[in-house]
């Protein structure tokens, strides 16, 4: 293998590594997003009527 052979190989490797890793963390951000919204709704749900009813 010559060296400019070598390193496009190397290079094309990193990238592939990069959209994986960006893959892979769009997806754990997506996930995080949904837990945070369903614990929100759920914190309104239980606090809320405390509130409105002075407790």
């Amino acid at each position: 293998m010559s060296e400019s052979t070598l390193d496009a190989r190397t290079a094309e490797l990193a990238r592939q590594h990069m959209r994986q890793i960006d893959a892979r963390t769009n997806r754990l951000f997506s996930l995080l997003m949904a837990v945070q919204f369903v614990a929100g709704v759920v914190a309104a749900v239980v606090i809320s009527p405390q509130t409105w009813s002075g407790v």
